[in-house]
């Protein structure tokens, strides 16, 4: 009987040997895809600088948006929550359509990425900074802010 059990495992990792052989232990690497927000190059700042057009759409403040963040980074550099949120007040929006998330780990570590926004209308600039720099328009979320989770108030 013992024979038989011997017999059958044996039989079972060789089928499994046989049948996984022929597997390809080849590893895709993965394509990023395009998400439609660009990277903008600090040093490629525009001659004339765009301003803010105070009644305008998210989409016709972008460039004014991506313009004073691009040329805060090549200036100063510093992207942190205070920086991030005196640079888009001083840009002329108001503190409470302003969200920055935190730039800090509850342990004090720096985080990844920052995020921040400001809310236009029913739409949102939404830039973001993790060493480069990326920006959207993109709505307003059902919760009546820009970003998801809690960031901290700005002002």
């Amino acid at each position: 009987m013992k024979q038989r059990t011997t017999l059958r495992a044996t039989a079972v990792a060789g089928a499994l040997a046989l049948l996984l052989g022929g597997c390809s232990a080849t590893v895709e690497e993965p394509t990023p895809s395009p998400s439609g927000a660009p990277v903008i190059a600090p040093t490629a700042l525009p001659q004339t600088p765009p301003e803010l057009v105070p009644e305008g759409t998210a989409d016709e403040n972008r460039p004014y948006f991506d313009y004073v963040v691009a040329r805060h980074i090549v200036d100063d550099g510093t992207m942190n929550h205070g920086s991030v949120a005196a640079l888009l007040t001083s840009a002329g929006w108001e503190s409470s359509a302003i969200e920055v998330t935190a730039d800090a780990t509850p342990l004090g570590n720096p985080t990844d990425a920052l995020s921040f926004a400001v809310q236009v209308g029913d739409e949102c600039l939404i830039g973001q900074w993790n060493g480069e720099y990326t920006s959207v328009v993109a709505p307003r979320l059902s919760s009546g802010t820009c970003l998801v989770g809690t960031p901290r108030p700005v002002g």
